[in-house]
């Protein structure tokens, strides 16, 4: 999220205070997401996504371990991003998309 949130700002789609703001609400919602482990699956996942959709491959591997969070039933289950390209990916992969 930090490196999104800062390209943005490199990019000049989101001012310092902005920033700031998306931050601190990140910061609100830190301890309630879950870490994915399990590299091996995240790898095989991410390689299919790389594949399908047009990421980096940091988001690649964001969407990805959300996938083996889900078991790959993506469903009504939510996705928070701030870049659009990963936005896409998540809901054409089927998550509902959030934007901070």
């Amino acid at each position: 999220m930090l490196s999104a949130l800062r390209r943005l700002v490199r990019e000049g789609r989101l001012r310092e205070p902005q920033f700031d703001r998306a931050w601190q609400h990140l910061d609100e919602f830190w301890d309630t997401w879950t870490e994915v482990d399990g590299i091996a699956a995240v790898r095989e996942r991410a390689e299919r996504v790389l594949r399908l959709h047009v990421l980096t491959a940091a988001d690649g591997h964001q969407l990805a371990a959300a996938l083996v969070l889900v078991r790959d039933r993506p469903r009504g289950r939510g996705f928070v991003t701030a870049d659009d390209a990963l936005a896409r990916a998540a809901r054409a992969e089927g998550f509902d998309v959030s934007f901070v």
